[in-house]
């Protein structure tokens, strides 16, 4: 890697405007070195971790509407909109462990 790479991954980090400028000067250098391919490959697992995070959340956000609905009907259905805006996994898992054992709407509502 030469200065210019080197200048360019640094300016990054203070302008990206220039940042980006400075690497498309010297792009072909840059998508040759070893440590683009370890930067790449970082990201692409990074967002394999976060889609299966965000499926997962999904999933529960799927399984508690279908669970809220059979039990409660429309009342259920009402709370979705509180849940959805839960992003904390473990809340979400704690709220569907006690909507499939509760028959009473007040003690989903107490975790919402």
């Amino acid at each position: 890697m030469d200065v210019l790479s080197a200048m360019a991954i640094f300016a990054g980090l203070k302008d990206e405007k220039l940042g980006i400028w400075l690497s498309e000067r010297r792009r072909d250098i840059m998508i040759e070195s070893p440590v683009y391919e370890f930067i790449k490959e970082e990201g692409r697992k990074e967002g394999i971790i976060e889609g299966r995070k965000e499926g997962m959340k999904e999933g529960l956000y799927n399984t508690l509407s279908l669970v809220l609905e059979m039990k409660f009907g429309t009342d259920g259905v009402a709370l979705m909109e509180k849940v959805r805006k839960i992003d904390s996994m473990e809340r979400l898992e704690t709220i569907r462990d006690t909507a499939k054992l509760t028959n009473s709407i007040k003690e989903i509502e107490n975790l919402l």
